[in-house]
């Protein structure tokens, strides 16, 4: 993760963060309900971005447990810090080359190990920080024509500036996990045992078209445009074309959209 220039890529998700929180939050339960988390319990939160999945364990675990997140992007982690009550600390750090001092009794990740710049040495270490059989709940992005979350932002990019290179899908990034079996058999040479559960479920929000067109167009701007240097009639184009995608899939007050999501869990092993 070390190419990756966490400070500038921060800016766009804290613009997003509450209409995130609120797409991803199906995502987080299913997440939650495989890792089983208990009152009393030590939990390592791999990823933790701004808080959300932070204030959910600590809610599970209670005062008498402990959370302890991990973000490698500094203003992510300060907005964590701002949120979490007072059995949660939050660390800035690469979690695949902290040293963890301590044992945890479960690890849960949000979309956060898709980033690895070497994914067995990265799961290799997180194993150094807890004891066999310890489960790692972890949820990834299926592949990319089953997320149009991705698929509507591309396209809408795509019908102003033409054709973008496709992402090297064992580069780190959102689909580095896609490929579940592929998956598994990496994790698994880093000493883990390794289950995965797909599933079709729902973002959903309770924003319109339009709210999800201005945040896709920042997302875009910092991401799918990064290299390009577009005009204001080039980004009325991508935010029309990018609110009438997703205006396909509103009804009411909220936008509706089919995910495919990868839920793993990988057990220590001996």
């Amino acid at each position: 993760m070390k190419d990756i220039d966490w400070n500038a890529m921060s800016a766009p998700w804290l613009k997003a963060e509450a209409l995130l929180e609120s797409a991803h939050q199906t995502v987080l339960d299913g997440l939650l309900h495989r890792a089983r988390l208990k009152a009393g319990q030590r939990v390592l939160d791999i990823g933790c971005g701004t808080g959300a999945s932070l204030l959910a364990a600590a809610e599970l675990v209670g005062p008498e447990g402990l959370v302890v997140g991990v973000d490698i992007a500094p203003p992510l982690a300060a907005r964590a810090k701002e949120r979490v009550p007072e059995n949660v600390t939050v660390l800035v750090g690469d979690a695949g080359t902290l040293s963890h001092d301590r044992s945890f009794d479960a690890v849960i990740s949000l979309f956060g190990t898709m980033f690895f710049a070497d994914t067995q040495s990265a799961f290799t270490t997180i194993r150094k920080a807890i004891d066999p059989g310890t489960p790692f709940v972890f949820s990834a992005w299926a592949p990319p024509p089953r997320n149009p979350w991705f698929g509507i932002p591309r396209a809408s990019v795509e019908a102003q500036v033409g054709a973008l290179p496709r992402p090297d899908p064992q580069a780190p990034g959102p689909f580095r996990f896609a490929n579940a079996d592929t998956t598994i058999k990496e994790i698994g040479l880093a000493g883990w045992d390794v289950e995965v559960e797909t599933e079709s479920l729902v973002l959903r929000t309770d924003r319109n078209a339009e709210s999800l067109a201005d945040m896709h167009l920042i997302l875009a701007e910092a991401l799918l445009l990064k290299d390009h240097d577009i005009s204001e009639a080039d980004r009325a184009f991508i935010w029309n074309n990018l609110r009438d995608g997703f205006g396909e899939l509103a009804g009411g007050d909220a936008v509706e959209v089919p995910a495919e999501i990868h839920f793993f869990t990988a057990t220590a092993s001996n």
